[in-house]
């Protein structure tokens, strides 16, 4: 909008004695250089955001690493190591279960 107040200002090298094809060319040159600026603009904001979830998704990971690490220490071995099953350590046979009598 500030393109076109120094249209009809004739400020910023807008001359109305320019003939109309000159001064259309002029509006598309300026019309098209700040849809590049915009562009640039919005690229750069755009890398940024990618950058950023980047970033968020690697410390993401590291962090369920650490977890996982954390949690592995704490907790004691999970598939205990097996011993040979000897005479003196077999364990007793459990008692076969049966219903009650009535009566």
């Amino acid at each position: 909008m500030a393109q076109f107040g120094d249209v009809f200002g004739h400020r910023h090298g807008w001359d109305p004695r320019r003939h109309p094809v000159e001064q259309e060319v002029l509006l598309s040159r300026a019309i098209r250089d700040a849809r590049l600026a915009d562009y640039q603009a919005a690229a750069t904001r755009e890398r940024a955001a990618w950058r950023d979830a980047e970033l968020a998704a690697e410390s993401a990971r590291t962090l369920a690493e650490e977890a996982y690490a954390a949690a592995a220490r704490l907790r004691p071995n999970p598939v205990p190591a097996r011993r040979a099953a000897t005479r003196a350590f077999r364990p007793a046979l459990a008692a076969r279960w049966r219903p009650a009598r009535a009566g």
